[in-house]
């Protein structure tokens, strides 16, 4: 997708230049004395205003990769959050089944809750953002705790 860009990009700042090399060269013909100096120099502007313009559609492409991998880092991690706490809710889920506990540690009944009342947040009909706001999370966990869950369910 990027390379195909900076191919795009590339075209047309190639096509750019062309057009103005037909441009100098018509009025050359105009002027039977050749390029002069502003010509010249109007055209050295250009090759270096090009230039500039496409080490900036590098430099934000590069800078537009690294923000991609830092994104993708971050959903990873918290993407292994939460399945470490929905395996956590199972396993406290079946060992108070079994034990016939209330419930296991504070901070596992704690995450339980919270991943419950998300889902019956959301099963109310209450969209994401509106979720993610008021349990003070971001729309990326609620989405991802609300995937979880529908895949739970399907797995079932």
């Amino acid at each position: 997708m990027l390379l195909s860009f900076q191919i795009v990009a590339d075209i047309v700042l190639f096509g750019a230049i062309i057009s103005l090399v037909i441009t100098i060269t018509r009025e050359s013909g105009k002027r039977a004395r050749g390029l002069d100096k502003e010509t010249l120099d109007e055209f050295r502007r250009a090759i270096e205003d090009s230039q500039k313009a496409a080490e900036f559609l590098l430099s934000t492409m590069n800078e537009g990769r690294k923000s991609l991998r830092d994104i993708s880092y971050t959903l990873d991690q918290k993407e292994k959050r939460l399945r470490k706490l929905i395996d956590q809710s199972d396993t406290t889920a079946v060992s108070n089944v079994s034990d016939g506990l209330s419930g296991g540690s504070a901070a596992a009944r704690d995450t339980v809750a919270l991943y419950d009342r998300v889902v019956t947040l959301a099963r109310q009909g209450i969209p994401e953002k509106d979720i993610a706001e008021s349990l003070d999370m971001s729309e990326g966990e609620i989405n991802l705790i609300l995937g979880l869950d529908r895949k739970k369910i399907e797995n079932g």
